[in-house]
Formats: C-alpha cells, sequence, structure tokens
C-alpha cells in the first residue's frame, strides 16, 4: 500500500510541475518515464498471465461508467464600452465571462486501478514508475 501511495504523489507531483513549467519543459520531464510491472516476489505468476486474470476480475468488478460531468471556465470576451470614461478611454473592455464546459468521466477508473494494483500485488507485482 505504501509503494502505490508513493507512486501516486510522485505522479500527482510530476502532473504540478508539469503543469508549472509548460508544454516545453513537460515534454522534457516526461521524456523516458513510464509505469511498469515489478517483480517484487521470488514466487510471483507469470507477467502475462498475471495481467490477464487481473484485468478480468477488475473490469467484471468494477466495470467501465462513464457520465457526464460540467466544469465552468472562464473565457475573456471583448465588450464594447457604452462610455470610453469607463473603459480607460478605450472603445472595448476585456471581460472574463464564465461558461460551462461537459466532459464524459469514467467514475469506475480509480476503483479498477486499485483493484487491478492489488490483484497484481497478491500475485507478486507492483507497478513503478521508471526514470
Amino acid at each position: 500500500m505504501h509503494d502505490r501511495n508513493t507512486n501516486r504523489k510522485t505522479a500527482q507531483a510530476m502532473l504540478r510541475a508539469t503543469q508549472r513549467l509548460g508544454l516545453g519543459g513537460s515534454l522534457l520531464l516526461l521524456t523516458g518515464c513510464s509505469w511498469q510491472w515489478v517483480r517484487h516476489s521470488h514466487d510471483a505468476v507469470a507477467l502475462q498471465p498475471a495481467l490477464a486474470s487481473c484485468t478480468i476480475e477488475a473490469e467484471q468488478r468494477f466495470p467501465v461508467r462513464n457520465e457526464v460531468a460540467q466544469k465552468t471556465v472562464y473565457a475573456d470576451q471583448y465588450e464594447r464600452c457604452r462610455k470610453t470614461a469607463d473603459c480607460d478611454g478605450k472603445k472595448y473592455a476585456r471581460v472574463s465571462r464564465p461558461h460551462t464546459e461537459s466532459y464524459s468521466m469514467d467514475v469506475n477508473a480509480d476503483s479498477r486501478r486499485d483493484q487491478m494494483d492489488g490483484c497484481m500485488m497478491r500475485k507478486g507485482w507492483r507497478s513503478e514508475l521508471k526514470w
């Protein structure tokens, strides 16, 4: 359990770093790193059979369940000023307006991933971030 939490914290820290660094820095940071299954037990089940059975188990227990979610985002718009005095002498003012975006999300994704991690741990494997 500790390793999975540490791995998630590392991934969350990487996400925050990529958001701060922008696209160029993100590509540099992410180049060459990936999640891999690593044997942690001398009597581990072979990787491919473990993956196959754990995937089936996780998908049966937590099937894909897409739901529509919404979020509010703000977009800048330019509006004509009625009085130039209200807009520092300019004809247009930039105004940030909210609007709602809808998107689909799998509400079972985290539970399915946790189920997969637990199953693979029982079979002698753990997921590690490799640089």
